[in-house]
């Protein structure tokens, strides 16, 4: 493995990828790296025993397979997502649904309003002799609190 800077370069110089003066550039630094140059040289060989092999002969029937398979690859790739999106949608309508139906029913019903809450809403002073003073206080704390009938 090639451990200079500039290996990536390396493929793009080989197959005249690199503009010219990249180029020239490039091969200032192959007379400066044996490593880079030791690649290149490397390539070069691989490249011409590749080129001296015969291209291979496929029947209709061998394409005709290639070709199912790569469409039916491109294909799988898309069920899969769809079956991933399909299970997260499932996931959020299934917490979404439980945590409606664990909701507590409103019913909105006057009476199971507290007084104090009734007469807060309709901003009206109480009358206390109605109340008695002390109860619409307790009311009022146990609303606050929690420890009454209304949460």
């Amino acid at each position: 493995m090639n451990e200079c800077q500039r290996a990536e370069e390396l493929n793009a110089y080989h197959d005249g990828e690199l503009p010219p003066a990249a180029g020239a550039e490039f091969e200032e630094h192959l007379r400066q790296c044996p490593r880079c140059a030791a690649e290149l040289a490397h390539l070069r060989e691989l490249s011409r025993l590749l080129g001296t092999l015969a291209e291979p002969k496929l029947s209709p029937q061998v394409l005709h397979r290639l070709h199912r398979g790569a469409v039916h690859a491109s294909q799988a790739g898309i069920q899969r997502m769809a079956q991933v999106v399909s299970a997260v949608a499932a996931s959020v309508l299934l917490v979404c649904s439980i945590w409606m139906w664990r909701l507590p029913a409103d019913t909105g019903r006057p009476e199971e309003i507290p007084q104090w809450e009734r007469w807060a809403l309709r901003q009206e002073e109480p009358r206390v002799a109605e109340t008695g003073g002390e109860e619409l206080a307790l009311w009022m704390i146990e609303g606050l609190t929690g420890n009454g009938d209304h949460d």
